[in-house]
């Protein structure tokens, strides 16, 4: 077996080195923190700073939001399963078959969709 010294690591995910000015913004601490949804002075704050996130990347994509929806998730792996969930709850609603395809070296919340699209009636490969 021939061992493989050139490789290429694309998944930096948490360990990825933090760009000088994000080192800077985070050690100022001037960044929000709290629950949108909360009636507090931080939660507003929150809000105000999705709110203008948002309006700036309808802009940025020259978009109208009656025709796009934006949804703000966590992380990736929320905003995954949110999307696969969603889009095979969809098509069992609407009585549409659709098929799952991703390779065994995809992320685990790719990978592990498997189940959740099986109970909906739907083939993965």
């Amino acid at each position: 077996m021939k061992s493989i010294s050139n490789r290429f690591y694309l998944d930096y995910n948490a360990t990825s080195p933090l760009a000088e000015s994000v080192q800077d913004w985070i050690s100022k601490g001037d960044f929000s923190f709290g629950n949108p949804s909360s009636a507090h002075q931080t939660g507003k704050k929150a809000k105000k700073l999705i709110n203008e996130t948002r309006e700036y990347l309808y802009s940025l994509f020259d978009v109208k939001e009656d025709d796009f929806h934006l949804f703000f998730h966590s992380g990736a792996s929320e905003g995954i399963n949110t999307l696969v969930r969603g889009f095979f709850l969809n098509a069992f609603k609407n009585q549409k078959q659709a098929d799952y395809y991703f390779f065994d070296t995809d992320h685990s919340c790719v990978v592990n969709q498997r189940e959740e699209i099986k109970a909906f009636g739907h083939d993965f490969y």
